[in-house]
């Protein structure tokens, strides 16, 4: 897989062990860093591995590695699922970004272009 491009970042405190959840989609609610639950605008994907407490970097914008909730086709418009990982975008949901890449599978890892697109249609 090609490398991703570092765009933009932003920090945030979390409440909740995101160590694992590197590439996972993120929004900020009051201020604390959380997975991004389905069909939601997010803030950007997590590109770090914060523990409960520390402060997570996410990236706002541009090509970012992202975890794929299901098979992604290539040039896909992206939402997330409500594990904060992305998917096809279905009709009137908010589409996050979109597919550079294709996975295969659940978990694979791919190039995301990150940005609010509207809704499907």
């Amino acid at each position: 897989m090609a490398s991703a491009q570092t765009g933009p970042l932003r920090g945030a405190p979390t409440t909740s062990d995101l160590s694992a959840k590197t590439g996972y989609a993120v929004v900020v609610a009051a201020g604390v860093l959380a997975i991004a639950g389905a069909e939601v605008v997010i803030d950007g994907v997590l590109v770090d591995d914060p523990k409960n407490g520390q402060t997570g970097t996410y990236q706002v914008r541009d090509v970012v590695k992202g975890i794929a909730g299901a098979a992604i086709t290539i040039n896909a418009n992206l939402m997330t699922d409500a594990n904060g990982k992305f998917i096809t975008a279905t009709t009137g949901k908010p589409i996050v970004g979109k597919a550079l890449e294709a996975a295969a599978a659940d978990l694979n890892i791919i190039r995301v272009e990150l940005g609010y697109r509207g809704l499907s249609a």
